[in-house]
C-alpha cells in the first residue's frame, strides 16, 4: 500500500530523530512533512492531507495523546502510529483505546516502522481491489485489468488512475489532481489533460464503454454509466 505519492506527517520534536525519519522515508519514496509540536500537527493534517501520521507522545505544549484525541474527536480515521520512549503496557493500551492504529517504542528499527506504515495503510484502504464496471485496480499487486485484458501503465499513469479510482465517483478538479498526484506548483495544469488522454487510450479503448469522464468546468471522474 506504500506508493510513491504516500504522504507521511512526522510529528517529532527531537531534531535528530525527525531528520532520520525524513531521510529514510523519503529514500523509500514517501513524501514527508515534518512538524515539531502538537498544534502544528493539527494544522498540517488539514494543509498537507497526509495518508498516515507518525506521532511522538512527548511533545511540547499539546502532547501526542492530545493530538490523537483531537483527531478522533473530529471523526477522523486518519491512520496514526504512536512513536515514543514510553514502553509501559498501560500507555500502549490507553493510546490504542484512544484510537491509535499502532504503537512503536524508541529506539526503533526503520524497516519495522516502514512495515507498520504499510500495514495501517492496508487497513485504511477502502478496498484492496477497486472495481468500476469491468475495470479492476488491484492496489496490493499494482495491477490493472479491463475485463480479462491486463493494462500496462507508467508509474504516473497508475498514480492518476488509482487516485481517480479511490475517489470514484466523485469529481476531482485539476488543482486537486495536481496537488495529490504531481505535488508541485510548477507543473503546467495542462499535464493533467495530457495524462487523462493517455489513460483514455489505454483504459477506454480496452473496454466496450468509456469509464473516464470529463465534467466540463469541474474536473474528471471514473464512472460506469
Amino acid at each position: 500500500m506504500i506508493r510513491r505519492t504516500t504522504r507521511v506527517l512526522v510529528v517529532e520534536d527531537d531534531p535528530s530523530i525527525s531528520r532520520l525519519l525524513q531521510l529514510e522515508l523519503a529514500h523509500r519514496g514517501m513524501e514527508v512533512y515534518p512538524v515539531a509540536n502538537g498544534r502544528a500537527a493539527l494544522k498540517a493534517v488539514a494543509s498537507a492531507r497526509p495518508d498516515v501520521v507518525i506521532l511522538d507522545i512527548l511533545l511540547p505544549g499539546l502532547d501526542g495523546e492530545g493530538v490523537l484525541r483531537a483527531l478522533r474527536a473530529t471523526g477522523s480515521s486518519l491512520p496514526v502510529i504512536m512513536l515514543t520512549a514510553r514502553d509501559g503496557v498501560s500507555d500502549k493500551i490507553r493510546n490504542l483505546r484512544t484510537g491509535a492504529d499502532d504503537y512503536l517504542t524508541k529506539p526503533f528499527d526503520i524497516d519495522e516502522l516502514v512495515a507498520r506504515i504499510g500495514t495501517v495503510l492496508r487497513r485504511a484502504a477502502p478496498n484492496e481491489v477497486i472495481r468500476i464496471g469491468d475495470l479492476e485496480v488491484n492496489l496490493t499487486a499494482h495491477a490493472v485489468r479491463r475485463g480479462s485484458t491486463p493494462i500496462n501503465l507508467t508509474a504516473r499513469e497508475y498514480d492518476l488512475l488509482t487516485f481517480l479510482a479511490i475517489n470514484a465517483p466523485r469529481i476531482m478538479s485539476r488543482d486537486v489532481i495536481l496537488d495529490r498526484v504531481w505535488n508541485s506548483p510548477d507543473v503546467d495544469p495542462n499535464v493533467v489533460d495530457v495524462y487523462i488522454g493517455y489513460l483514455r487510450r489505454k483504459i477506454d479503448r480496452a473496454g466496450p464503454t468509456p469509464l473516464i469522464r470529463t465534467v466540463r468546468g469541474v474536473g474528471f471522474t471514473l464512472r460506469n454509466e
